[in-house]
């Protein structure tokens, strides 16, 4: 999929076909790593010409075409907890199991619940009293109206939430969430669960500590400054242009 789109790009700017996408992992003129230092520091056997840029959040998410009901529901109310899996996930029973145990975590607590899926069958007919169910909410928008993200550890997702200064329950499922979830339970702002132990008996105490304890909001403060929309696509669109008439590569990874 990703191979077809950037063909298609090339032939629009009439540049060759990419043949292996990893070739570009350690161009030899430059490379972007798009996150933050707090999220992986740089490393002394990384190449010379590496420039960390931050994560590359958008901040203009519009209101405009917002669910009404989504809005009402996280307009009105106490801030819900939120929960969200990746979009490529298909109904399964792990992903069944996923959200019936975030959903009576955050219940039990006594929390509403606000649930970003389309897909139905991965949820209980009828949902409990309290808990929505949208497709999309822009996450820029949705975390500065939350309490708390439980989700799997996408990097897009955790950099949201992080910028949002709201704690993080991360159950691994994929590639690298569970890289993902450790280094957010290093700067304090995160815990996480292994799909596999994800039950009420385990979530329920974590999701406590992470809304109560008054270090883990510190740090998620701070972590929210670090993480605020930055720089990171204008020093990569700057980097771009620096090289626009060599022949030198570039990578962002």
């Amino acid at each position: 999929f990703v191979g077809r789109k950037l063909d298609s790009f090339c032939d629009e700017i009439e540049l060759p076909h990419i043949r292996n996408l990893f070739d570009w992992r350690n161009a030899p003129d430059l490379v972007f790593a798009a996150w933050p230092e707090w999220f992986a520091p740089r490393q002394t056997d990384w190449p010379e010409q590496t420039r960390v840029t931050g994560f590359p959040l958008y901040g203009g998410s519009s209101e405009k075409n917002i669910d009404e009901n989504a809005r009402q529901f996280l307009e009105t109310g106490p801030p819900p907890i939120a929960v969200s899996q990746a979009s490529f996930v298909q109904p399964t029973e792990a992903s069944r199991q996923f959200f019936h145990v975030a959903i009576e975590a955050a219940r039990e607590l006594g929390h509403r619940v606000i649930l970003i899926t389309s897909q139905h069958g991965n949820l209980p007919d009828p949902l409990p009293e309290g808990v929505f169910q949208t497709r999309f909410v822009p996450f820029e928008y949705l975390f500065a109206r939350t309490s708390l993200l439980i989700h799997s550890g996408s990097v897009g997702t955790l950099a949201y939430a992080s910028a949002a200064g709201i704690p993080q329950l991360i159950v691994p499922r994929y590639y690298g969430h569970p890289d993902h979830a450790k280094r957010l339970e290093r700067v304090g702002t995160s815990d996480f669960i292994p799909q596999k132990r994800f039950d009420v008996r385990r979530a329920t105490p974590k999701i406590r500590r992470l809304l109560e304890d008054e270090r883990v909001q510190t740090a998620c403060r701070r972590l929210a400054r670090e993480t605020a929309p930055s720089t990171c696509l204008e020093q990569i669109a700057d980097g771009l242009e620096q090289l626009g008439q060599s022949t030198r590569t570039v990578n962002s990874f």
